[in-house]
C-alpha cells in the first residue's frame, strides 16, 4: 500500500512538473529587444531564443530564406517521382509541422517583435526617434 501511495505521488509531482514546463514554453516569447531604451527604431536588434542577436532586417531574411528553400524543395518533389518524392514532402510537412520548427519561431519571434515596439509606440513619452507603427 505505502509503494502505491509513494508512486501516486511521484506521477503527480512529474505532472504539475511538466504542466508548468507547457505553461512557460506557451508563454515565452520567442523574440525580444536587445536593449528597450536605446535603439534604431527601423532596423532594431532583436534577441531570438535559441538562435542568438540579430538585426531585425536579418531575421526578415532568414524567414524569407528558408520559405525560399522550401519552394525549391517542392519544386524539385513535383518533379520526382517514389521514394525520393515522399521523403522530400514529408520533410518539407516537419519543417512546417512544428510550433518548434524553425520557420516557426523566426515567425513567431518577428511578431513578438513587432508587438514589442507597437507596445512601445502607443505608451508615448519623450524620444528622439518615432517608432513606425507596427500593426
Amino acid at each position: 500500500m505505502e509503494k502505491n501511495k509513494i508512486i501516486q505521488e511521484f506521477r503527480d509531482d512529474i505532472d504539475k512538473i511538466l504542466n508548468q514546463l507547457n505553461f512557460n514554453k506557451v508563454n515565452e516569447n520567442v523574440g525580444v529587444l536587445k536593449d528597450t531604451k536605446n535603439f534604431d527604431p527601423d532596423d532594431p536588434e532583436v534577441i531570438v531564443s535559441g538562435f542568438g542577436s540579430w538585426n531585425r532586417s536579418a531575421l526578415r531574411m532568414a524567414i524569407v530564406n528558408r520559405l525560399e528553400g522550401l519552394l525549391r524543395t517542392a519544386k524539385t518533389a513535383a518533379n520526382t517521382d517514389g521514394p525520393a518524392a515522399y521523403n522530400m514532402y514529408n520533410n518539407m510537412r516537419n519543417l512546417l509541422d512544428s510550433k518548434s520548427s524553425v520557420i516557426f519561431r523566426l515567425i513567431q519571434a518577428e511578431l513578438d517583435v513587432a508587438e514589442q515596439l507597437e507596445t512601445i509606440r502607443r505608451k508615448g513619452g519623450r524620444r528622439n526617434f518615432i517608432i513606425p507603427k507596427q500593426k
